[in-house]
């Protein structure tokens, strides 16, 4: 399925489309890239995640989830920070809170029940999977669209914090299949495949979540954001560098960009790591595929 036709169906409107991010900026003069089908399918592993065991809920106090990295790259002269925003309406309902043992982080749907996150924020045990629990449109305790938890992960690589290596910062996002259609209620995004040539348009959107807590957390975003990918790799899949102020709870948050002949924003990259000198997600065709085939192969 290519990447132009994903955007324009993987959603469902369920609101009026505020814009507390200036998500409706549209890269001027960027042309629409459809990914095609890969001549060498990228199969990634599948690991079935566990049931919520009995009696394990929140932790209150629990950190959240993050990684850090020393790859070269740009040095921001200055960190743009995030504002919190209180919003439940799409798109912006789309993008939650995931909890996970011990700890909790960022995602967005794109599909009916496919979260997509860091490959970094599952709790990885070998091959499979701790619990996982997803709340769109989350703000503090609520949940105005309710909870999924998540059955299976569509993913490349384990990525396990809190340090993460050259290669698996080019790989650090997972698809996680949820129990239920939540996104019929609360809506979902599409994704494209970031392109070296929007290097340094300031169109991009990043959103995340923020707090002491997961009981505390609150959505943020910033708007106007650079990106620029890594001169070193390809667009098939790569580390893209940005100047947001992130933290760790931010990690599996979606970039967002807009395009005038789609109806929905799209995601363009998962939040991955950051250090005290910058800050990365990661994107590229390589998203788009895993995308595509989770949701094949969990319609």
């Amino acid at each position: 399925m290519a990447a132009q036709h994903l955007a324009a169906t993987a959603a469902r409107p369920v609101g009026a489309a505020a814009s507390p991010v200036g998500v409706a900026a549209s890269p001027v003069g960027v042309a629409a890239s459809p990914v095609g089908a890969a001549a060498d399918p990228w199969r990634p592993r599948w690991a079935d995640a566990r049931a919520v065991p009995e009696g394990v809920g929140l932790r209150p106090g629990a950190a959240a989830r993050g990684a850090v990295s020393r790859s070269a790259g740009p040095t921001p002269a200055h960190r743009l920070a995030l504002e919190p925003f209180e919003d439940a309406r799409y798109p912006w309902s789309a993008i939650g809170r995931v909890d996970v043992e011990g700890g909790w982080a960022s995602g967005a749907l794109v599909g009916p029940r496919h979260l997509l996150t860091a490959s970094h924020v599952v709790v990885w045990e070998g091959e499979s999977a701790g619990w996982m629990r997803f709340t769109p449109g989350a703000f503090e305790d609520r949940a105005p669209y309710g909870q999924a938890d998540v059955v299976a992960v569509h993913y490349g690589v384990a990525v396990v914090p809190p340090s993460i290596d050259a290669h698996e910062e080019r790989y650090d996002f997972a698809v996680c299949v949820l129990d239920r259609p939540v996104g019929e209620q609360s809506g979902w995004l599409g994704v494209r495949s970031y392109e070296d040539h929007w290097d340094g348009l300031r169109l991009w959107n990043l959103v995340g979540y923020r707090g002491e807590s997961a009981h505390s957390a609150q959505p943020v975003h910033v708007g106007g954001l650079w990106l620029g990918g890594h001169e070193d790799h390809g667009d098939e899949s790569q580390v893209i560098f940005h100047a947001a102020d992130v933290t760790s709870g931010l990690s599996g948050g979606p970039v967002l960009g807009q395009w005038a002949q789609d109806a929905v924003p799209s995601v363009v990259a998962v939040q991955s790591w950051a250090n005290p000198f910058q800050a990365g997600a990661c994107g590229g065709h390589r998203l788009v595929e895993l995308v595509r085939d989770a949701r094949i192969r969990y319609p």
